[in-house]
């Protein structure tokens, strides 16, 4: 893990993590959290680079070794595993707040197991909206920890959302929206099906 300085390119800090990192969150009261490929998140300190706490989640054995990005919503990270899981830990402690499985590996072969939770997440609210892939579309409540809503709707890509919706791709290659507060869809089009918008 490193930091630059924005407007010098100067490296203010290295930290050598557990393995590859996927990805990276914005940095949000003196934390940022790193992602990385061995299934773990870790919170460093944004100022010196310091590793605060770490958590991991087990890794399947075939993963698509996606990006999902690490949010910070508050007082709390959440991240989404290749387990089919979402996951909250305190931002400054790393204790676990809540998890919520949105795929269990299901099918005969591996390809068909994978559940990554690799898409972008989105927060709305208390409201954070995730999908996975060969699995589901949820709402989750992030003040208590639970799904209020999901759906069958496997998705590569993830989400964004407003009051208006929620947008989505297939792994077909379809545009849907979804009504944030019951998942239910409001449209689809197949316009750009095979062309992974």
């Amino acid at each position: 893990a490193i930091a630059l300085d924005a407007k010098t390119g100067k490296v203010q800090w290295v930290e050598r993590l557990s393995s590859e990192v996927l990805s990276v969150s914005g940095s949000e009261n003196g934390r940022v959290a790193f992602r990385t490929v061995d299934g773990k998140i870790h919170g460093l300190d944004s100022k010196t680079g310091v590793l605060m706490w770490q958590r991991s989640q087990k890794t399947p054995a075939l993963t698509q070794l996606g990006a999902g990005v690490p949010l910070i919503v508050s007082d709390m990270v959440v991240a989404g595993f290749a387990n089919g899981k979402v996951a909250a830990y305190n931002l400054q402690t790393g204790q676990p707040l809540w998890e919520v499985v949105l795929a269990l590996p299901s099918g005969n072969s591996e390809l068909e197991q994978i559940v990554d939770v690799d898409g972008r997440m989105k927060a709305l609210g208390n409201a954070l909206f995730a999908n996975s892939l060969n699995g589901s579309t949820a709402g989750i409540n992030m003040e208590a920890g639970k799904q209020a809503w999901a759906k069958a709707f496997s998705s590569p890509t993830g989400l964004d959302v407003s009051e208006a919706g929620i947008l989505s791709s297939d792994d077909k290659g379809n545009r849907w929206s979804f009504d944030p507060q019951t998942g239910d869809p409001i449209w689809s089009l197949d316009d750009l099906a095979g062309r992974l918008p």
